[in-house]
């Protein structure tokens, strides 16, 4: 379930400023995506420290008396920067490791841990990607995959889509039913929805065979 990006060179930009209005936050602004991108301003309103594990590891915002010892870290953390509440504190930091981000969730042809096909639909064949979704640190659902030979169809019968291709996991549903457009059989345009209870609908478009690939969506609560 997880995989480890190895990352040349991590570039952080920080601003560290003091208050006392709201003590222990720490606020990160960037571009997408992150972690990969550049972090271009951290406002820290309590004494702040930046520090590393063993290279594997980033920790922001932990508060301490001293530069080198803290309690709160964990064992073997190296103190990159220590900033008082009441510093202005502006550099870049260089910081190189890894990553751990959620591999792809893969959805099973029958029964395990992992959501199963409904309503007949299956892997297209091994040529394509076969179907599954994975959520990154931001809280963006990506899904993928070519599916066929399932249900198209706007209708619901005991509280389940008849087009349901598969049922998302809780975490990764949207907080509103979302709409895309995706590609199926014939260039036909097909209709994909994701409702809040996770259900991947085939809506519209073409069972012979129905594309997943590029669907994105946040997940509700990020």
């Amino acid at each position: 379930m997880f995989r480890r990006t190895v990352l040349g060179v991590l570039v952080v930009s920080a601003f560290v400023w003091g208050s006392d209005a709201f003590a222990g936050n720490v606020e990160l602004f960037t571009y997408y995506p992150t972690p990969d991108g550049q972090y271009t301003t951290s406002n820290s309103t309590s004494s702040s420290t930046f520090a590393t594990t063993g290279g594997q590891n980033v920790y922001l915002g932990y508060s301490q008396t001293s530069v080198t010892t803290d309690a709160a870290l964990p064992v073997g953390s190296q103190v990159l920067q220590s900033v008082g509440p009441s510093a202005t504190f502006d550099s870049d930091l260089f910081l190189t490791g890894t990553i751990v981000q959620d591999d792809w969730t893969p959805v099973n042809a029958v029964g395990g841990a992992n959501p199963t096909f409904l309503h007949a639909w299956v892997n297209y064949d091994a040529t394509y990607n076969t179907a599954g979704y994975f959520r990154d640190k931001n809280g963006i659902v990506y899904l993928k995959g070519l599916v066929k030979s399932g249900a198209v169809s706007t209708g619901v019968t005991a509280g389940v889509p008849d087009g349901a291709i598969f049922q998302l996991p809780v975490g990764y549903r949207p907080e509103k039913q979302q709409i895309r457009v995706v590609m199926t059989n014939a260039n036909v345009e097909g209709r994909c929805d994701i409702d809040t209870n996770g259900y991947v609908i085939a809506m519209e478009g073409s069972s012979s065979w129905f594309s997943l690939d590029g669907v994105t969506f946040r997940a509700k609560g990020y």
